[in-house]
């Protein structure tokens, strides 16, 4: 943020801290973890959080201007696209929420908790990973499943998928408990 860092707390809290790593301010957000942030702007950050919510703050006035509400547990995952954000959790809901207005649209998108989403860096397209072993590839403009990468198909992760990276237009990097990095390549993905 501007020249230095935020910082999510187990408290419930954000700080600011400058580029000299100096306290510039803390933010009571939450009544328990603060799991995953995003920035949708320059001022403005998604807070996903154990408490089932998701915190918007704008940064500049130092105030939580809207939350969202519609997990069943602790929010683990968010990425934004275009007017929409997408939250997992623990879950397994794949949420797609206007900003505006906060209209959802609700799938149940894994078996187990979704530890992460990443957007494709051109194309309407988000990857998501689960505690399921699988990884998903997402249509966004239809919001729907286009493809599942798992084991038994793609020679995939075998425990635990925790973390999925878009880098470049065809390849994404996956992790998982198995200890493990993949490199996959994706084509025809429209």
């Amino acid at each position: 943020y501007k020249q230095g860092v935020i910082t999510l707390s187990e408290d419930g809290t954000i700080a600011c801290w400058d580029e000299h790593f100096t306290l510039e301010f803390r933010l009571k957000v939450a009544s328990k973890s603060l799991r995953i942030g995003r920035f949708i702007n320059e001022h403005h950050l998604l807070i996903g959080s154990s408490d089932h919510l998701i915190y918007l703050v704008d940064l500049a006035t130092k105030r939580i201007i809207q939350v969202f509400e519609s997990h069943t547990n602790s929010v683990f995952a968010l990425a934004t696209h275009s007017d929409f954000f997408y939250s997992g959790g623990r879950d397994a809901q794949l949420i797609k929420w206007e900003i505006e207005t906060g209209k959802y649209e609700k799938l149940p998108a894994h078996l187990y908790h979704i530890n992460a989403l990443d957007i494709h860096p051109t194309l309407p397209l988000m990857l998501s990973c689960s505690m399921d072993k699988t990884i998903k590839l997402w249509d966004l403009e239809k919001f729907k499943l286009m493809k599942v990468i798992d084991n038994e198909r793609h020679q995939s992760h075998i425990n635990c998928v925790n973390k999925v990276l878009w880098i470049d237009t065809n390849h994404f990097i996956s992790c998982s408990d198995d200890r493990t990095i993949l490199v996959f390549e994706l084509t025809n993905l429209i």
